[in-house]
């Protein structure tokens, strides 16, 4: 539809929710070509389904930067095209590549499709040796944000909600000395991380996932 500039609103591949939206959009042509030119050069990846299969996603590498994934919602027998999804939790740094909006990294619906995935703490997407995100507040306290599905660390033992006290004896205040701890851990190194989870301290140990 873009390659022919077609800024129709009312394509029945669009979900009504999109259509409402691009109703209220003026699409120039020369939008719609720069579309078309940058997905040339992306390299789309197999299409990914929640269990219920009444929603998918087409997304491309991690290292496509550029190339932002689609969202799909089943209506009926068709899959129809929800761009206000792209709307609500989609974001764009200056050189356009695309990230979560960090708040609702945990909370959008899509994320069955990025289960395997890490994600640093602005949302962006990033091949992650833990695929583990912690965040930290003005309190200093630090915990386990999200945890990627058959992770390494969720192998070695994380769960989400989990407050982060000491790594190897070194105490914790800021999400960042965990992100620098987990890049510099050696691979097979002996880790030891006291936590807080349920009210009850506790020590997980284990080995640092391969480099």
């Amino acid at each position: 539809a873009m390659s022919e500039r077609n800024a129709s609103p009312e394509l029945n591949i669009y979900t009504a929710q999109t259509r409402a939206m691009l109703k209220q959009w003026v699409v120039a042509p020369a939008q719609m070509d720069n579309i078309v030119s940058a997905y040339r050069g992306c390299h789309a990846e197999e299409t990914r389904y929640d269990a219920s299969r009444t929603l998918a996603v087409i997304r491309y590498p991690v290292d496509e930067r550029a190339c932002s994934p689609w969202f799909f919602v089943r209506e009926g027998d068709y899959w129809q095209l929800e761009l206000t999804v792209m709307q609500q939790y989609i974001r764009f740094g200056r050189d356009n590549s695309w990230h979560f909006d960090w708040r609702v990294l945990s909370t959008h619906p899509y994320q069955f499709a990025f289960d395997d995935w890490g994600f640093d703490n602005r949302g962006y997407p990033q091949k992650m040796r833990w695929n583990m995100t912690v965040s930290s507040d003005l309190e200093r306290k630090v915990w386990v944000d999200r945890l990627g599905k058959n992770s390494p660390a969720k192998a070695f033992g994380f769960e989400v909600g989990d407050q982060l006290l000491n790594w190897n004896g070194k105490a914790l205040h800021h999400h960042e000395q965990v992100m620098q701890a987990m890049r510099e851990a050696e691979s097979g190194e002996l880790v030891k991380v006291d936590i807080i989870r349920g009210g009850k301290v506790m020590q997980l140990e284990g080995n640092a996932p391969p480099k």
